[in-house]
């Protein structure tokens, strides 16, 4: 029933004001949760899916560490502490020292116990424009089956401004990697971010503007 109301009243005529036709702004009690979709953890309480959240913290804090480890154990399905992870496929967008990301993915191999050439976890070494790639990328993500999460390392590597504490340019920034969420799979995107300049561990909010677009947890 509550599917078949969303239905109906989203198939009535538009109303007209002043000539112009336009889609109505009320919405019945059962037309406003019929596209409500309930939370899909990726990890159990911390992580949802197709949801978008930055990672930040100091220079050598070991943000890398921390985004690879989590690639690693949704590939594996392997909990974290005590919290269950979704077993998934996962996609690194490695922007900002490849060539680091590639020694620390051989060493957490032989650490985490798993085998490069099986585990589950694609990568994209190099920055290159989301916005132009959306497409291509699109396409990509649904030849391999979709995806569960998406890990970009950083945020600042991916930035398509040219001035970070420009609040439009953050909100457009913020809204381009929102839209990760959208690949096939519906992922959930962990972003991480740089902190300001000399930043202390009780003010660890990513530096820039920051636009209400994504979810802030820090390290």
């Amino acid at each position: 029933m509550l599917a078949q109301a969303g239905i109906y009243e989203k198939a009535k005529a538009p109303t007209k004001s002043n000539g112009a036709a336009h889609l109505p702004l009320i919405r019945s009690s059962a037309t406003f949760v019929a596209t409500f979709t309930p939370p899909d953890y990726l990890i159990d309480g911390i992580l949802q899916r197709r949801f978008i959240y930055s990672l930040t913290g100091q220079t050598g804090a070991g943000k890398t560490a921390l985004m690879l480890l989590l690639a690693a154990s949704v590939a594996l399905g392997r909990p974290i502490g005590d919290r269950n992870v979704e077993k998934g496929r996962a996609l690194y967008l490695a922007g900002e020292n490849p060539a680091d990301v590639q020694m620390r993915w051989i060493a957490m191999a032989q650490q985490y116990d798993f085998e490069i050439d099986e585990i589950d976890v694609n990568f994209i070494p190099g920055v290159f424009k989301i916005s132009e790639a959306m497409e291509q990328l699109h396409d990509e993500v649904e030849a391999i089956g979709g995806i569960t999460s998406v890990l970009v390392d950083t945020s600042s590597a991916y930035n398509e401004g040219d001035d970070e504490n420009n609040n439009k340019q953050a909100g457009d920034h913020a809204r381009l990697l929102r839209s990760l969420t959208e690949l096939p799979g519906g992922p959930c995107v962990i972003v991480a971010c740089h902190p300001t300049k000399n930043a202390s561990y009780s003010n660890l909010l990513p530096r820039g503007a920051a636009p209400s677009s994504m979810k802030w947890t820090v390290i």
